[in-house]
């Protein structure tokens, strides 16, 4: 954490090497699972609770803050007959934090339960790789002449070596339940009270070149993962992903980029078993991007007595990927019959569902001046979501959506701009196998969806690539398919 009142605050990580995050948690016995009482004015209540907990609040965090110093003061009187102080002059600095790896970076929380009885594990990642970058404001004058005064704020992280980030829980037991969650894989953020606010990843095979070379690898991987094995009870396992890579940056003027020619994952996986099996696997968001502008609009007269409208500051996000953007949720959940004759058990509800909320998703908007969003993709854009489930009743749903651009400029320009000369795919895919009921369901949609509003609107799409929709859901028991893209 840096922080400095009247000038510039710098946080910098430059990683070569290898640096290694991680929580392990690890039970065994005849029951991995605890509990804790809930003690409230109708009762107690009991919630079952980990025997294997590994949390990451934050895997790696870098803050800097830069506020103004004042230097100036003067007392100007009030209608009232007395006197405030309004600020003349001030100190401001820049925040800026980096980092830079083309070593190995690794953070991971494992949460593994093993018991003859009931077992349950949990791992949690809050935040792998967390940026946040303030830059104060001040009000200088009063009334009329008043100006707001600060400085500028930036995130930035560069990536040609590997990154992994993940959670991992297993759970194996008469009954089973195993839970993964990974809120934000790698979280930027820069807020600017009066001046710029900047947030960008580049994430490259060879930085500036975009041509692969042994020495660079260019490699971001998010992932979830939950594993429940249960011998003769529930086996249930939750996976999910809120965003792989956020990004927010708030300022008079906002911009945030995402530079990718190298391999960014993100997926969620669940698998389940058990007499009974639930299996859920969830991501919210690939790559969510956010520019919030505040800016002005003047009016300007030309010689001739016409008029026009000049916007200063705004809010921009830009995404360009001659790489692979591959976002993906899996999820199984077997619940087949165990054992012959008398001693048999028989199969019971098996439910799988398997969702991306977005690949991608870019936001600008600006209050007082222009606004866009562009993406540009030469490689491949691939959003999935595949469902299994078998046992006697079997459900499994799946589904997925592509990129989505959203711009908001009501006094200015908004444009939102998308060029695709590779290939974007979103693919849903539903399979539910029962053997007395069965409903398969399937969703694909907006490989890529634009909107824009403003005073003046612009929404521009040139596809000289490939684009797919794919829904395919398949059931093997009496009862339904939906399939729709």
């Amino acid at each position: 954490i840096a922080a400095a009142a009247g000038g510039n605050a710098t946080a910098s990580i430059s990683n070569s090497g290898t640096l290694s995050i991680s929580a392990v948690a690890n039970a065994t016995g005849g029951t991995a699972q605890g509990a804790f009482s809930t003690v409230t004015a109708a009762g107690t209540t009991s919630t079952l609770a980990p025997g294997a907990l590994a949390v990451i609040v934050n895997g790696i965090r870098q803050v800097a803050a830069a506020t103004p110093a004042v230097t100036g003061v003067v007392a100007v009187p009030t209608t009232g007959g007395g006197t405030t102080a309004a600020t003349t002059a001030a100190l401001n600095g820049d925040a800026s934090v980096t980092l830079n790896n083309s070593g190995t970076i690794s953070i991971g929380a494992s949460a593994n339960a093993v018991a003859t009885g009931p077992a349950m594990a949990s791992a949690a990642v809050f935040t792998g790789i967390s940026q946040s970058a303030f830059a104060g404001a001040v009000t200088l004058g009063t009334g009329a002449t008043a100006a707001i005064a600060g400085g500028n704020a930036s995130a930035s992280l560069t990536n040609s070596g590997t990154i992994n980030i993940g959670a991992d829980a297993n759970a194996s037991g008469s009954a089973a339940a195993a839970n993964a969650g990974v809120g934000v894989g790698i979280g930027q953020f820069a807020a600017a009270g009066a001046g710029s606010a900047n947030v960008s990843l580049v994430n490259a095979t060879t930085p500036g070149t975009g041509t692969a070379t042994a020495g660079f690898v260019g490699a971001i991987n998010v992932a979830a993962s939950a594993n429940a094995i249960a011998a003769s009870g529930l086996g249930s396992a939750i996976a999910g992903v809120t965003a792989g890579i956020s990004q927010l940056a708030s300022g008079f003027t906002a911009n945030a980029s995402v530079v990718n020619d190298g391999t960014i994952n993100v997926s969620a996986v669940a698998n389940a078993a058990g007499t009974a099996a639930f299996a859920s696997a969830l991501v919210g968001t690939g790559i969510a991007q956010v520019a919030r502008g505040q800016g002005a609009t003047t009016v300007t007269t030309t010689a001739n007595g016409a008029t026009n409208l000049v916007a200063t500051g705004g809010a921009n996000v830009s995404l360009a990927n001659s790489g692979t953007i591959d976002v993906a949720a899996l999820a199984s959940a077997n619940a087949p019959g165990i054992g012959t004759g008398t001693t048999a058990v028989p199969g019971g509800s098996a439910t799988a569902l398997a969702h991306v909320g977005h690949a991608i998703v870019q936001t600008a908007s600006a209050t007082g001046a222009n606004a866009s969003a562009t993406l540009t993709n030469s490689g491949a854009i691939v959003a999935s979501a595949i469902a299994n489930a078998s046992g006697a009743s079997a459900i499994a749903s799946a589904g997925a959506v592509g990129v989505a651009q959203n711009v908001f400029a009501p006094a200015g320009v908004a444009l939102a701009s998308l060029t695709n000369s590779g290939t974007v795919t979103v693919n849903a895919s539903a399979l539910a196998n029962g053997t007395a009921f069965a409903s398969a369901g399937a969703h694909a949609s907006a490989a890529l969806a634009q909107s824009a509003t403003g005073a003046t609107a612009s929404e521009t799409m040139t596809n000289s690539g490939t684009s797919n929709n794919v829904a395919h859901a398949t059931d093997s028991a009496v009862g339904h398919v939906t399939a729709t893209t």
